[in-house]
């Protein structure tokens, strides 16, 4: 059972390059000014154990970068430190053929501190890849992330997708006394509860509005993921947590006027007003993004439907 890929010990193996050849240089650089042997002793260790950790990290970076899940905008970025990570390597091999030919050369010690700043821009970079551009992390798990980070209320899983599943099932609008087991009174004749099945029963325009809000929850939802994948000023807090409650208060719009609620009026004015500000700010930040801007046309829909269905 193969319970721990190979390319999953890439962020294991990488500390020992980073630490091992940057202290191995500076050491190096230490023994060659004070023409010490202990410094130098010191260096040779370490120098070993950071060529073979070396070693490991290029190979199992080279497996990781063509199976890990990652954005566009990420394998640019994935490629330059794949590129930059075997240069790194080669100048610091050179460097310690060189120190091991020639004891106390100046020249190998400056060229040891130049490969060892190089490979700290790489170790920065899978950095980056990794707590900016959520590097490895599945596609799946970035929305239960973002909920928990940015979502104010608490849902079991197992509710949440009930819930989600039934958002995306056709409508049907059933008499109650048609409902096997009630026995509606006299208040309820002629009372219509809305299920899942076709939209027979509902007005035009509610049907229209429970669309829009559907459609708008499934878009935001997609749209946090996006914003994740991009990183940066996209993944604010304040923005992914605009999305999360544009998402929830849609889902709880369109639940209103399903179940025939009488203050589906308050839920849609509500679902306007956030709708509203997601459009804002998904027209803010998203410039250019095709995802984002789609976001924010579907929020003006939805905002739209909604004010109608408020008034």
């Amino acid at each position: 059972m193969n319970w721990w890929p190979m390319h999953s010990w890439h962020p294991v193996v990488v500390h020992l390059p980073l630490v091992g050849l940057v202290v191995a240089a500076a050491f190096d650089l230490v023994a060659v000014r004070r023409r010490s042997a202990r410094w130098r002793d010191a260096a040779t260790v370490l120098w070993w154990v950071g060529l073979l950790g070396a070693a490991a990290a290029v190979t199992t970076g080279l497996l990781a970068y063509n199976r890990v899940e990652h954005s566009d905008p990420a394998h640019v970025e994935m490629t330059l430190h794949r590129n930059l990570a075997p240069a790194a390597v080669t100048v610091l091999l050179v460097t310690a053929v060189w120190r091991w030919r020639r004891a106390y050369s100046q020249s190998a010690a400056l060229l040891g501190l130049i490969g060892a700043a190089v490979l700290g821009g790489v170790g920065y970079l899978g950095g980056d890849l990794v707590y900016r551009h959520a590097l490895g992390i599945p596609t799946e798990s970035l929305e239960e992330i973002a909920r928990e980070r940015g979502g104010s209320r608490k849902e079991h899983p197992e509710e949440s997708t009930r819930a989600d599943s039934t958002m995306n099932q056709p409508l049907i609008a059933t008499p109650l006394n048609q409902l096997s087991g009630l026995n509606p009174d006299s208040t309820c004749e002629g009372r219509t509860i809305v299920t899942h099945q076709s939209s027979t029963g509902i007005s035009t325009e509610m049907q229209q509005c429970i669309d829009e809000c559907t459609r708008c929850h499934n878009v935001c939802l997609a749209t946090v993921s996006h914003c994740l994948e991009l990183g940066g000023k996209h993944a604010d807090p304040a923005h992914i947590g605009l999305l999360l409650d544009c998402a929830d208060i849609c889902r709880t719009s369109a639940d209103f006027m399903l179940r025939g609620s009488e203050r589906h009026q308050l839920t849609c004015r509500v679902c306007a007003d956030i709708c509203r500000a997601c459009a804002e700010s998904c027209e803010r930040m998203g410039k250019g993004d095709a995802m984002m801007q789609q976001c924010a046309e579907e929020c003006r829909r939805c905002q739209g439907s909604c004010e109608r269905m408020a008034a």
